[in-house]
């Protein structure tokens, strides 16, 4: 019979004792035996500080996935081969789509800027063929484009049309295809 010692964490371990591939007799230890058998043990003020740490941690990693803000196009991706007209579905994540007019905190609404990089934080996006807005709160938008290769750039702006910047603009490369 072999004998394993597996701890899981700090607080608690189980023994295995295994017999050829069957486990018998699991006995679980608790806490103050563990702590009474093992040497090199944390003590309760530095085991405090572990745990804060790791809750700090997790915390901080999640706070950043809830946080995090993004534009991003649904339905298509960088590369795809698409049909004058054809269909596009923005998407944003930790801000809110709402109409143009006013400017809130944590608001705006999508433009498409075609054949054009990001623009720049806090200057407001024009209005002309390369720079489209969807102040209405549109979340997607039919778009005829003429064949041969695009740049489209999804951009966030507030109630007056100002630019988020580039961390709220995500761009891809289509490929519009000559209608038969």
């Amino acid at each position: 019979m072999k004998k394993i010692k597996v701890n899981y964490s700090i607080d608690y371990s189980i023994d295995y004792n295994i017999d050829s591939s069957n486990l018998k007799d699991v006995k679980l230890i608790t806490r103050e035996h563990c702590f009474k058998q093992s040497s090199g043990v944390l003590s309760g003020g530095t085991k405090l500080i572990a745990y804060s740490l790791v809750l700090l941690f997790f915390v901080f990693i999640l706070g950043c996935e809830l946080f995090k803000k993004e534009v991003y196009f649904i339905n298509i991706k960088e590369g795809d081969r698409l049909h004058s007209p054809f269909k596009v579905k923005f998407g944003v994540k930790g801000l809110k789509v709402d109409v143009a007019g006013e400017v809130k905190e944590g608001v705006g609404h999508h433009h498409i800027l075609i054949d054009r990089p990001f623009y720049p934080r806090g200057e407001v996006i024009p209005t002309n063929k390369f720079y489209r807005h969807f102040g209405g709160g549109q979340e997607e938008a039919e778009l005829e484009l003429g064949p041969g290769e695009h740049t489209l750039t999804l951009q966030f702006a507030d109630g007056i049309h100002r630019s988020y910047g580039k961390k709220l603009s995500s761009s891809i490369k289509v490929y519009v295809l000559k209608n038969e």
